[in-house]
């Protein structure tokens, strides 16, 4: 490579890492913008969440999930059975902000801060987790934006919650399994997984497939060479390494669950019997409507009761009703571009020559395997609560999936945009690549209005300040 091509690349570089910078100032400040537009009390359940924050705040100690002054009166319970970390970070916001003024949306804004940092984090991580899957840099962006900006994940990034938290968690333990795979496992890769872990384990359980697949990926990733080349000194060392920074993050919430509920680590147990006791009539678990209750089957609630339209279109969006017109649109939009990049996907990979090519990788197959099996985890834990507990349809409850399944459909998704922009009648016009940036350019810019188009509507038509 001449001099003159090593300058033109290091120009390069810097305008990449320049276009990242401006993007992830980009998505704090939209999600900043979501936080102050969203009224007080005005998302899912954020009133429950606020009470742990003002508990934590006013007594300076973790909470009894079954407190009266935290239990909601409907349902029963509180979130404190749930990890709170999150809620923990957040109550030091409103600390601070409750110096300077005692103001009900000011001070529900701090508590969604930490949503907001959360969301620019996993974009932060995301951006690496491009790099390292993918090597142009088209194809990187649509993966970004793709994960980082469908409406659903904005709007998780804006209030009050745990699944925020857990995305970010996500994206730290994806960005660890790929460089441990490249790296087979050095320190950085290590420590990173053993966070990862930890602040997942503390975020939301329909996030723990992630746990499970890590051991699992970490240990099938040390047999891709041969049992016999195994360092089996380093294998263990790591692993432990690995599994102790986890327990030293997340160890202690799940100590103290033992402690005030009697042996249920977990507080589910607990919850349920407080939910029994306490929940008005025609709230509590052994009342609840729920599909084996009723004696539904399972096609029933998947079709009949439209729990797969509601989950899907909660996914990409739903941010407060069904009504705003504009906005339904918009869902079965991205519900379309989504199952039509994936089936470009699963094309691709059907493609006898494909096969051959990839299945000298074993790497890769091995993280797009482990990426399938947290799609699918989510989905069947949501389809599982739905039927057997609280029938409740909500993309939220899936979102875990959002990495992979981003990650597949920006593989299908640009292998369409490069055939058509390449092949057939595009094949003879000399401009074609101008084209595909074109394509590409309007791909991304769509991406990133759409939740801004979102906020707008919400605003205009719902919230109304």
């Amino acid at each position: 490579m001449g001099n003159g091509n090593i300058v033109e690349m290091k120009k390069y570089q810097k305008k990449e890492k320049y276009l990242e910078r401006l993007f992830v100032v980009f998505v704090f400040g939209l999600l900043l913008a979501w936080s102050c537009s969203i009224p007080a009390m005005g998302a899912p359940d954020e009133e429950m969440k606020m009470d742990i924050c003002r508990y934590l705040v006013e007594n300076h100690k973790l909470p009894h999930g079954g407190d009266p002054s935290i239990r909601n009166g409907i349902w029963g319970i509180s979130y404190a059975f749930m990890p709170i970390l999150s809620y923990m970070i957040s109550a030091v916001f409103v600390k601070m902000a409750s110096y300077f003024t005692t103001d009900l949306m000011a001070l529900y804004v701090a508590a969604r801060f930490t949503s907001v940092l959360c969301g620019t984090a996993m974009a932060v991580m995301v951006i690496k987790i491009g790099h390292k899957l993918f090597c142009g840099a088209k194809q990187r962006w649509i993966f970004i934006v793709s994960a980082t900006m469908l409406p659903q994940v904005v709007y998780l990034g804006s209030y009050l919650n745990n699944d925020s938290l857990a995305l970010f968690s996500i994206s730290v333990i994806i960005y660890a399994w790929i460089s441990g795979l490249e790296s087979e496992w050095n320190w950085k890769s290590v420590i990173l997984l053993g966070v990862g872990i930890g602040v997942c384990a503390l975020s939301y359980y329909n996030a723990y497939g992630f746990l499970l697949t890590s051991v699992i990926l970490y240990i099938v990733s040390w047999f891709l060479k041969g049992a016999k080349n195994i360092d089996w000194y380093a294998f263990w060392k790591k692993g432990i390494i690995i599994t102790a920074i986890a327990v030293a993050i997340a160890g202690w919430w799940f100590v103290h669950n033992a402690m005030t509920y009697d042996g249920d680590f977990l507080g589910m147990q607990t919850e349920n019997e407080y939910a029994q006791e306490y929940a008005m009539d025609g709230f509590k678990p052994s009342q609840l409507e729920n599909s084996e209750n009723v004696g539904e089957s399972l096609p029933e609630m998947l079709i009949t009761r439209r729990w797969i339209k509601t989950t899907l279109m909660s996914f990409s969006g739903i941010l407060g009703t069904f009504a705003i017109i504009p906005l339904n649109r918009m869902y079965w939009l991205y519900i379309f571009t989504i199952a039509f990049a994936l089936l470009m996907c699963l094309l691709q990979y059907g493609s006898s020559s494909f096969r051959k090519t990839r299945i000298r990788d074993k790497k890769r197959i091995l993280l797009e395997v482990t990426f399938g099996i947290n799609m699918v985890i989510p989905v069947l834990l949501s389809v599982y609560y739905s039927y057997y507990n609280d029938f409740q349809p909500q993309g939220r409850y899936i979102m875990p999936m959002l990495i992979p399944l981003m990650y597949f459909v920006t593989t299908g998704g640009c292998t369409f945009v490069d055939f058509v922009t390449t092949k057939g009648i595009m094949e003879k016009i000399s401009t074609k690549e101008k084209i595909r940036d074109v394509v590409y350019r309007v791909i991304l810019l769509c991406g990133m209005l759409g939740p801004v188009l979102c906020l707008f509507l919400l605003k205009k038509y719902l919230y109304l300040i």
